[in-house]
């Protein structure tokens, strides 16, 4: 590999290839789309005569990561919830039958 093989197309086909053959996550591939670019910013300085290829490349959108979607209890399990708790015990457990040594 030469450093005149670090173009546009071929870091958007490798990134890609990370994707569709290699089957990564959206986080993966923008760690590697990262590291890359920190290389690519090294060789500004380096090899300016690639300077507007290497602008191309930093140009590269990172993806976006899907949103997990949060979960919330409803009014009846936190009710469920705080009814647990055994006000006239120290710890608030329930007792249990269960003795523990300390």
């Amino acid at each position: 590999m030469d450093i005149s093989d670090l173009t546009y197309e071929n870091i958007v086909s490798y990134l890609n290839w990370l994707k569709e053959i290699r089957s990564n996550g959206v986080s993966t591939r923008n760690q590697r789309q990262a590291a890359l670019n920190s290389f690519i910013r090294f060789l500004m300085y380096e090899f300016p005569e690639h300077l507007h290829e290497y602008q191309r490349i930093l140009g590269i959108p990172v993806k976006k990561t899907p949103q997990k979607e949060i979960s919330y209890l409803k009014t009846e399990g936190v009710a469920l919830l705080i009814s647990q708790v055994d006000l006239n015990r120290q710890n608030g457990l329930p007792h249990l039958g269960i003795q523990f040594r300390g």
